[in-house]
This record gives structure tokens, sequence and C-alpha cells, in this order.
């Protein structure tokens, strides 16, 4: 199935123009997939601006912070858990990594989850995917990650 285009009618000031400015045409973004030209242009400026290679390098150092925090947690409560390692994003499973689907499903916890995403956010740590484990921002900093593991970590504790 292709994908759905919409079409945008704008009107533009006196003066404006329709040429591609830097290879981008606001014209051609406001009738693809965005639909909007203001949600094309926040795109475009994310793509440019926001999500290069110095970014990536940052989230991953950061990410490698966080993975190593959870894993010494994990092993500190002495819980038969294992962390996940995903680049900037990390977590647990509860239990060993599973090699199939149904395992990965027989590992889930839906209360202890949601009890993790509470505890959070009752330290002003906002878990925003619950359950696929917390991702490094691109303005996070080493601050940022000491203070969710600290929270992370007592609640570890008072799990024993």
């Amino acid at each position: 199935m292709a994908p759905v285009e919409y079409t945008l009618t704008m009107t533009r000031p006196p003066g404006s123009s329709t040429k591609p400015v830097d290879g981008f045409s606001p014209a051609v973004a406001a009738r693809r997939r965005s639909g909007c030209p203001l949600s094309a242009a926040a795109a475009r400026a994310v793509l440019i601006q926001v999500l290069v290679p110095g970014a990536y390098a940052h989230t991953t150092r950061l990410g490698g912070q966080l993975a190593d925090g959870v894993e010494e947690a994990i092993k500190a409560a002495g819980l038969p858990w294992t962390v996940i390692r995903f680049g900037p994003r990390s977590g647990q499973w509860y239990g060993p990594v599973p090699r199939t689907g149904a395992q990965a499903h027989a590992l889930t916890d839906p209360l202890l989850t949601r009890l993790i995403r509470i505890w959070l956010a009752n330290r002003g740590i906002w878990d925003v995917l619950p359950g696929a484990g917390p991702t490094v921002p691109v303005p996070a900093t080493s601050a940022d990650v000491t203070r969710y593991l600290e929270a992370y970590s007592e609640l570890l504790a008072q799990l024993r």
C-alpha cells in the first residue's frame, strides 16, 4: 500500500518565494507525509542541527554509563535480571536474556514495570516508554544519568 499524501493549501505572503532553499522546498514538504509546513520545518531542523554525528556519540557514551549503572544496581540488589544494552537505550530483562519471543513475553511483568515508572516519577524522573527502558536524549548530561541511576538503585534495594 502506498503512503498517503496530504495536500495543504497555503496563502503565501507577498514577495515570498517557492524556490527551494538549500535543496529543501517547503511547498513540497507541506504536501508530503507531515501535512504541515511547521512540522516539516521542525523535522528538517532536527535532522540537520540536532541529530548530527556528535549527538549520536554523546548519547551512545551516556547510554553506556546508563547500562553499566543498571547492571551494577541489579548485581548489588542480588536480582536474577540481566541488562539490555542498545546504544543510548538501556533497561533490564526480569530474568536471563531470552532467546525467543515466547521467552521474552514470559519475562514481562506489567506490575513491576508500572512500579518502576511510578517510583521514578515520584522522584521527578519521567519514563516515557514504560517497559522499553530508559533512553538518553540528546540534551542529557552525565549528571542526569547519575540521578536516574540513584533513583533506580534505591528501588532495587527496596525490592531485595
